[in-house]
């Protein structure tokens, strides 16, 4: 709708003929379409139809697919030592459930944007009590003087991390890396593990949670026969990725889910202290792992600019 403003015609006011003919002269104003003249709402979809916005769009079940919780897929259980293997999501008979993209992939052009959002159903399990084992990454011993002693407690900071691999050389997709923004596992002092800065399309995803029978005054979270851990039960995680060239065009040919653990967060005291997600071999064996049911993996190729 126009904003045009037009003085009112006053009763008695003589109108020529040139009044008639520039009634309409500031429909023509020169800038064309501004503030002034043009309102939001006169503009439609036909009025784009010669751009594209979305150029690509894809849609994938992970996993198994079903409603229910019946045939589902076992992970590798947590990892006890280097070298690190991550589990690509697959079904339960051991295909894999990536994106592919084609002979010829989906070229990310400068100005393009590739979206990409995933949620996974499943379920973590352990024995006893994993985060009181000896040495465990966040298990502390307190000094208490009443009575005299240590209390153990158990920071809980313990998680499984999903995250995207991609392929960006052929679609022989036999070349899987993690998405930019996100490592792979590396060496980071004598441990493996991941830099949080590099975690870009990574989701954490709590294996138990812990309570305490007691100690609710002083905030201690007991790791040994004070405390209790509970299992989440069926619950379902999901991450979501965004990338943009910046440089020159990315071509993707394909794009899968990883999981991985068990880590625990930490803090490195030397070189530039950073935040860190470790594997903790002392807490990880045969009994932690969790299984997953099915979920959806969507990705979008889009203009930004």
């Amino acid at each position: 709708m126009s904003r045009i403003i037009r003085a009112p015609v006053d009763a008695g006011q003589v109108i020529t003929a040139a009044d008639l003919n520039n009634t309409y002269n500031d429909y023509n104003q020169p800038g064309a379409l501004q503030a002034d003249n043009t309102r939001d709402q006169a503009f439609d979809l036909p009025h784009f139809q010669n751009v594209v916005i979305v150029k690509n769009s894809q849609v994938n079940v992970l996993g198994n697919t079903g409603m229910l919780h019946t045939a589902p897929v076992t992970t590798v259980a947590s990892e006890l030592a280097a070298p690190i293997v991550v589990h690509p999501v697959q079904t339960s008979t051991g295909t894999e459930t990536r994106m592919t993209f084609g002979a010829n992939g989906w070229v990310l052009a400068l100005g393009d944007c590739l979206r990409v959002w995933w949620n996974l159903s499943l379920k973590c399990y352990y024995a006893g009590s994993p985060w009181n084992n000896a040495s465990a990454l966040g298990r502390y011993n307190i000094p208490d003087t009443t009575p005299p002693g240590n209390v153990v407690i158990s920071d809980g900071f313990h998680c499984w991390l999903a995250y995207l691999q991609w392929d960006t050389t052929s679609a022989a997709l036999t070349n899987w890396v993690a998405v930019q923004g996100q490592s792979d596992p590396t060496t980071i002092g004598a441990y493996e593990g991941f830099y949080t800065q590099y975690l870009n399309a990574g989701t954490v995803i709590s294996p138990w949670t812990i309570s305490s029978f007691a100690f609710a005054d002083n905030g201690a979270m007991p790791a040994g026969n004070n405390g209790k851990g509970f299992n989440h039960e069926w619950f379902a995680p999901y991450g979501m990725f965004v990338f943009a060239p910046t440089i020159a065009p990315v071509t993707v040919y394909g794009i899968r889910l990883v999981i991985t653990g068990i880590l625990h967060s930490g803090h490195l005291v030397g070189g530039n202290q950073e935040n860190v997600l470790l594997y903790d071999y002392n807490v990880g064996d045969p009994t932690q792992y969790l299984e997953y049911k099915g979920g959806r993996i969507s990705a979008v190729h889009q203009r930004v600019a």
